[in-house]
């Protein structure tokens, strides 16, 4: 048997064994790095978000070089904590394009909806909403 690790077909993820390292894929590295960037541009300190996620900052550590992958119900205490939507742990990752809305942008879409449902009649509400057809079809 070869000692050269075998990879999963189409990926550059190396399954992980007794004998082998699993890679980083590239986006493995992208997520790590914006780990690290949005909790730098926040000037927090990596004690601070180890207590919020409950682990010690060397695993804080290993997340943000990598080393260890991060859980999505971890990622969401970061979003919010940040105030930062989902998409901007994904800025770079190969594979990811749409941006979801922030929170911040989904409080305000909730806010509008609420406001075209309170409309006084039906005809109002259509109206609105041929508006905002227009203005996402045509900017």
């Amino acid at each position: 048997m070869s000692d050269k690790p075998r990879f999963i077909p189409g990926t550059d993820i190396a399954p992980h064994t007794a004998t082998t390292t699993p890679r980083l894929s590239a986006a493995d590295r992208a997520l790590a790095g914006n780990l690290r960037r949005l909790r730098r541009e926040r000037g927090i300190a990596l004690d601070a978000v180890a207590a919020l996620l409950g682990v010690s900052y060397q695993q804080v550590q290993k997340y943000e070089s990598g080393a260890n992958r991060i859980s999505l119900t971890r990622l969401a205490l970061l979003r919010d904590f940040y105030g930062v939507s989902l998409d901007d742990f994904l800025d770079g990752v190969p594979g990811t394009s749409r941006r979801a809305p922030t929170a911040a942008e989904d409080t305000a879409i909730m806010d509008l909806c609420q406001k075209i449902a309170r409309m006084p009649d039906n005809d109002m509400r259509l109206r609105a909403g041929r508006i905002l057809e227009s203005l996402l079809t045509h900017g």
